[in-house]
């Protein structure tokens, strides 16, 4: 009996190979990191099945919005996950997406979509991680040779 190929445009079509070829065997990481993207995308799977109630064999890459992305992340907000967590799901999706579009550049545009979601600003965090400005606080409490203190030239950006 002849088996059916898989249709590469389905949404899930590639994450066996992602999970266990790429993640452990072509860029290495480690089995904690690779539990984290299964657990991500399984979690992905159940908002896009039990929430949307789309079928897996009927959500493509071209079905992951903008849209539908920003409500997974508002989804697991209201569900109690951490900004952190929500992140740490995003970031897995991403990766998944830019593996996929690296396997076919016809799904490059799903990855590029998913790259244009922000990350959720996590309360007590200060800075810039895309831009690697952090606010810093500077005290000093010496003073130079004309009794200044210095506080003016201090680039508040470290």
């Amino acid at each position: 009996m002849k088996q059916k190929k898989m249709d590469s445009t389905l949404f899930f079509s590639r994450t066996n190979d992602f999970l266990n070829l790429y993640l452990p065997e072509q860029i290495v990481r480690s089995r904690h990191t690779i539990k984290t993207y299964r657990d991500s995308l399984t979690v992905f799977r159940r908002y896009v099945t039990d929430q949307r109630k789309i079928s897996l064999m009927k959500f493509r890459f071209s079905d992951c919005t903008h849209d539908l992305i920003l409500d997974f992340l508002s989804y697991m907000n209201a569900s109690g996950l951490s900004e952190a967590t929500c992140n740490n799901r995003l970031a897995a999706l991403r990766a998944y997406l830019w593996y996929a579009s690296d396997c076919d550049i016809s799904l490059q545009s799903a990855a590029l979509t998913a790259s244009k979601v922000p990350f959720m600003r996590e309360p007590g965090k200060m800075g810039d991680h895309k831009t690697g400005r952090f606010c810093c606080i500077v005290v000093s409490t010496s003073n130079d040779k004309n009794g200044n203190t210095g506080q003016d030239n201090h680039d508040p950006y470290v």
